[in-house]
């Protein structure tokens, strides 16, 4: 086996199959392994030919009520797969119902110009990364790979000291979780606000965090997922339908309350501000100054405001996604006082943010997908009742 990453083009549009096979060409370690016009012949090709990534053009996939995503996830689990020419606000929805079925991401409108040529290489470089990543592992590392930490034991990074817990007084402004294994994972004493990041598989991953968490969780959630603003709106609706706990896109100047998801709006940063001169409420702010790490909205953005106005009380959840987007913020997050949760590599459509958490030490506890609501309310609701909340 090699490790060039095979690609498979699902599009009927003979401008469209040139211009991927032209980035696919420009690009090291990647082979078109075939160029088909319908959904049912990609079926075939799949088949009979080795394949790590399936581009789908949205309306082939829809038109055919998305049967190819479905077959490919549950017959092919390791090949990903990418929506593209989405575009249009039709497509949000659509590419909410392809999330669910197993897509993992999603490109625009392909076109040949220039310069769209240059962002589409650039975009493409970034997707296909963490699966040659991933075939360079698996060609190089041998049997045996260690598993991720389990729940509730702390991941600490290298040459940690351990901490003494002190009097029976310092013991009760911490919480002790304490799992079957007997082992003890050291908390703040409470949880203010939440904050989420996600990127790559996020919408899916999300839809088993959120509607997990309850309707009176006590504190503001807010969520950064890195998604263009023609589909936001989609994601966000379908959010809040299959909650209880309220979901809304953030609006610029709302006072923030508690027991609401905020989500960032595409293409605009999300803060929080407050206002010394009422109380010292707390406001959601949106800009729309330069993206970081490439994106925005950036979850450095909102995670340093946070920081800033919260000063500490905060529980971080990394979740699946590409990039190391929120490292930094994380990193101040917890010099003002921060637990961080990030979700575990088996659990990830693309292990990149939470890994950049457990490689910069940042990460406190690695959770499955399917526990992380759990583990969110065990944290943030402990001690809600000794709590005041804002």
């Amino acid at each position: 086996m090699d490790n060039l990453v095979k690609i498979l083009v699902v599009d009927g549009n003979v401008i469209h199959q040139e211009i991927i096979w032209r980035v696919a060409e420009e690009i090291a370690d990647t082979e078109i392994v075939g160029v088909v016009s319908t959904c049912g012949l990609a079926l075939s090709k799949l088949r009979s030919i080795e394949t790590d990534l399936v581009l789908v053009d949205m309306k082939l996939a829809s038109t055919d009520g998305f049967k190819i995503v479905k077959e490919v996830r549950e017959n092919y689990p390791a090949v990903k797969i990418i929506m593209i020419n989405c575009e249009s606000e039709d497509d949000g929805t659509d590419f909410e119902k392809a999330s669910r079925l197993g897509a993992s991401d999603f490109l625009g409108t392909i076109r040949g110009d220039e310069k769209q040529f240059r962002a589409l290489r650039l975009r493409f470089i970034t997707m296909i990364a963490p699966i040659k990543s991933q075939k360079n592992f698996k060609l190089t590392s041998s049997p045996g790979i260690p598993r991720a930490v389990p729940l509730g034991n702390p991941v600490e990074p290298p040459n940690a000291q351990k901490k003494d817990l002190g009097s029976k007084k310092d013991q009760d402004d911490i919480i002790l979780h304490k799992k079957e294994s007997s082992k003890i994972t050291l908390l703040l004493s409470r949880i203010d606000v939440v904050v989420i990041a996600s990127s790559t598989g996020g919408p899916k991953s999300l839809e088993q965090v959120i509607p997990g968490l309850p309707a009176n969780i006590g504190v503001p959630v807010f969520l950064v997922q890195h998604m263009p603003s023609h589909l936001t709106k989609s994601f966000i609706a379908t959010l809040n339908s299959i909650s209880d706990i309220q979901v809304v896109e953030a609006v610029d100047g709302d006072e923030i309350r508690s027991n609401i998801v905020y989500v960032a709006p595409g293409g605009k940063h999300m803060i929080v501000k407050s206002n010394p001169l009422f109380d010292n409420k707390k406001y959601i702010g949106l800009n729309e100054e330069p993206p970081e790490n490439s994106v925005r909205p950036a979850a450095d953005v909102l995670f340093r405001s946070v920081a800033h106005v919260y000063g500490g009380n905060i529980l971080a959840v990394i979740m699946t996604g590409m990039g190391k987007d929120g490292v930094e913020g994380v990193r101040q997050m917890k010099k003002e006082g921060c637990f961080c949760l990030s979700q575990t590599e088996d659990t990830c459509v693309v292990y990149g943010m939470s890994r950049s958490m457990d490689e910069a030490g940042l990460s406190d506890e690695k959770v499955p997908l399917e526990q992380l609501a759990e583990r969110i309310i065990y944290l943030v609701q402990q001690r809600l009742p000794q709590m005041k909340r804002s």
